[in-house]
């Protein structure tokens, strides 16, 4: 069916900076009949089984899907869109485990990114600390949208634990609630797909000149290490734009205290 609706109870479980989150399902029901029960040429109604409401609305090259439920109770959903094989998936917000999304299930949740970032032996176990701390689709921004090299975008208007599931011959949209919409744009080729989706959903605004004027000058160890390797920076010719301090990460190195951190550019 192409939509799923249900009454589950959602549990979230915490520990330190990452989240175990499953859901008990007491009542599911998959909506595999339907009737338009109003039709326009660029807006119609859909009912399934009288228990959810579609409105859908063309809008230029937008598609845009609004959803009524008939029982206040109902907190689970899934939509189901079309995919292809051959299509290669990009966006869900900021992750770094891979690039290409297609074969993959996308949980979009604000979590640390947690054991296994850091270099070296850290980074060569990051495989094994799953228990520890966060899994390769932790992300500090997470988004509900992806555009596809189909040359088509989706972005679900939700603030619900959402998952998307690229895995199978359907796009498993898999969220904690019953979305306010769901958007789907179609143009002549990828990145037109890309530009119109950015244009939706908003742009953030262009890269101050400083950032290009110079270097960017990483250091950890506190505010004398900091201004040391800047010093050293400029002494021997070196343009820096800014200083990024990772103290915030891990222990500090060189000898120097905890929480000694400063940035200047």
């Amino acid at each position: 069916p192409c939509v799923e609706i249900g009454v589950a109870e959602n549990l979230v479980k915490q520990g330190r900076d990452s989240f175990k989150l499953r859901s008990r399902r007491n009542l599911k029901a998959n909506l595999g009949s339907f009737k338009v029960v109003e039709a326009l040429p660029d807006f119609a109604i859909v009912s399934f089984e009288d228990k959810l409401a579609m409105a859908v609305r063309q809008q230029g090259s937008l598609i845009r899907l609004s959803f009524s439920r008939f029982d206040s109770s109902i907190n689970h959903f899934k939509l189901r869109l079309s995919a292809w094989p051959d299509e290669r998936i990009f966006g869900c917000g900021s992750r770094s485990s891979r690039l290409d999304l297609k074969g993959t299930r996308v949980r979009l949740w604000t979590e640390d990114r947690g054991v296994g970032r850091g270099a070296g032996m850290l980074r060569a176990l990051a495989d094994l600390a799953y228990d520890l701390g966060s899994d390769r689709d932790s992300t500090c921004f997470p988004v509900p949208a992806f555009v596809s090299t189909k040359d088509y975008w989706c972005a679900v208007d939700t603030a619900a634990y959402t998952v998307i599931d690229f895995r199978r011959n359907a796009t498993v949209i898999d969220s904690w609630a019953v979305p306010r919409e769901v958007v789907v744009g179609r143009q002549d080729s990828a990145p037109a797909a890309v530009s119109e989706m950015t244009s939706f959903l908003g742009r953030p605004p262009a890269t101050p000149d400083w950032c290009f004027d110079g270097a960017w000058l990483e250091a950890r160890g506190g505010t004398m290490e900091l201004e040391r390797r800047l010093d050293a920076a400029l002494e021997s010719g070196a343009k820096i734009a800014a200083l990024w301090s990772r103290d915030w990460w891990g222990p500090p190195s060189g000898g120097a205290s905890r929480g000694g951190s400063a940035s200047r550019g």
